[in-house]
C-alpha cells in the first residue's frame, strides 16, 4: 500500500458483542474472544478456551486520523491465567501507527517468578494482504496489519511471551502466532460475529 501509516481502528474493531471464533492448530481446540462494552470508553477482550484464559481491559477515546473519526486505544491490564498485570500509566497505541514504531509499558505486579516487573512491547510491522488458508471465512485476500507483541522480564531481559497478531480490515484479529512460557501458539480465526451482522 501507498502510506506506511494506518487507522487501526477499523483493523482491531472492537464492537460492544463482537466475538471471533479461532482453531488452536497446536491442539485442534477452539479459542474464542469475546469484546464487552464496560463503559462508554472501556472495553473488555476475554479470551477462553484450550487453556488460552485471558482478560485484556483497554481504554478508548474519540481522536481523528486523516480528517475522520477514529478511535486511540490505551491497554490498561492484563489477566492470563488468573495472573493480573496492570501496566503502569497503560500502554497508548498511536493512531495513526507508523510502520516500525513501538510502544511499551511495564507491568505495576512483579513476575512471581523473579519479583521483577514485566515489560509488554508493542510494534507494527506493517500491512499486508492475507491470503487466508484453507478453513478461513474468508474467501479472497484481506487487506491486513501485522503487530509483534513481546514481554520480557524488566531487568533480565527474558523473553515470557511473543506473538505475532494480524488483524483484517473490518474484521479484526483473523490469526495468532507465537509462544506463550515456551508454549507454541498458532490460531487461525473459523468464525467471527461480522459474518452474522452483515445484511
Amino acid at each position: 500500500m501507498a502510506s506506511d501509516s494506518y487507522d487501526i481502528t477499523p483493523f482491531f474493531s472492537y464492537r460492544n458483542g463482537a466475538w471471533w471464533r479461532f482453531r488452536d492448530q497446536s491442539t485442534n481446540g477452539i479459542v474464542r474472544v469475546d469484546c464487552t462494552e464496560l463503559t462508554a470508553n472501556r472495553i473488555q477482550l476475554k479470551q477462553t478456551g484450550a487453556n488460552n484464559n485471558a482478560e485484556h481491559i483497554l481504554e478508548s477515546r474519540p481522536t481523528e486520523v486523516h480528517g475522520q473519526p477514529a478511535l486511540q486505544y490505551t491497554w490498561l491490564q492484563s489477566t492470563i491465567n488468573g495472573q493480573t498485570a496492570h501496566w503502569v500509566d497503560g500502554l497508548s497505541m498511536p493512531n495513526p501507527w507508523q510502520t516500525g514504531v513501538s510502544v511499551s509499558a511495564i507491568s505495576k505486579e512483579p513476575n512471581p517468578a523473579t519479583g521483577n516487573a514485566v515489560k509488554l512491547t508493542i510494534e507494527l510491522h506493517g500491512d499486508l494482504m492475507y491470503k487466508p488458508p484453507k478453513g478461513s471465512p474468508f474467501h479472497e485476500p484481506i487487506h491486513a496489519i501485522k503487530l509483534g507483541q513481546t514481554v520480557v522480564d524488566s531487568k533480565l531481559g527474558t523473553k515470557l511471551a511473543n506473538a505475532t497478531t494480524i488483524f483484517g480490515f473490518s474484521a479484526g484479529m483473523i490469526e495468532v502466532t507465537g509462544q506463550n512460557f515456551g508454549t507454541p501458539v498458532v490460531l487461525r480465526l473459523e468464525d467471527w460475529s461480522g459474518l452474522h451482522s452483515r445484511p
